[in-house]
């Protein structure tokens, strides 16, 4: 698979034809902004352009974790894509999103369970990251660490359990969206190295 992305990205980097834009997925407390600002520095000390793509979350005006509904989840993936194609409009280059729709189908899936199943604007907000996840031209996942605990932050109120099953909605709504998803390891480091190396940004690199 990592021959086939990195053919992908080949016509991206440093041409004419637009930014790479790659999502870093997974649960919440589990390294995404971290790796989101690492991965910036990387691109930009190429001399590529890096433009990243913050979570909307916290200027939500409706419920969110577990009392997320779907039309909490349809502000959320508005906001999401505005985002998104405003920072494409940049050209070449790296686009990094920290977070992106699939996040937000998992946490509508996680408060909402079986009820998000049979309510109509669920079932278009799915529809809607259905298609828009094809747009992903990579999706990496981090990974709950077992023995990291929950950082507050006077914003998420979901603990270590919830975090789990957010982690395992996300990996049942890649497979849904029948999408690759890359899980990374838990050490920044490795996690850059693997990212770095798939886009072509380490020394050496054909």
């Amino acid at each position: 698979m990592a021959r086939d992305v990195n053919k992908l990205a080949e016509p991206h980097l440093g041409s004419q034809q637009g930014a790479c834009k790659i999502l870093i997925s997974g649960a919440f407390c589990t390294g995404k902004t971290t790796l989101c600002s690492a991965l910036s520095r990387a691109v930009e000390a190429t001399g590529l352009r890096a433009s990243v793509v913050s979570e909307s979350a916290r200027r939500c005006p409706y419920p969110l974790h577990s009392r997320q509904t779907p039309s909490s989840s349809a502000w959320l993936v508005g906001e999401q894509m505005k985002a998104e194609v405003e920072a494409m409009a940049g050209g070449n280059g790296i686009v990094i999103c920290d977070r992106g729709v699939p996040d937000i189908l998992a946490h509508l899936r996680t408060a909402m369970a079986a009820e998000a199943t049979g309510d109509r604007l669920a079932s278009v907000v799915s529809n809607i990251c259905f298609q828009w996840t094809k747009t992903y031209d990579m999706i990496f996942m981090t990974q709950p660490v077992p023995d990291r605990p929950i950082r507050r932050d006077g914003f998420r109120r979901w603990g270590k359990v919830k975090q789990i099953e957010t982690h395992k909605a996300l990996l049942s709504i890649m497979k849904s969206l029948m999408v690759v998803a890359i899980l990374l390891p838990n050490a920044d480091d490795e996690r850059l190295l693997i990212i770095g190396g798939m886009l072509g940004l380490l020394e050496g690199d054909a």
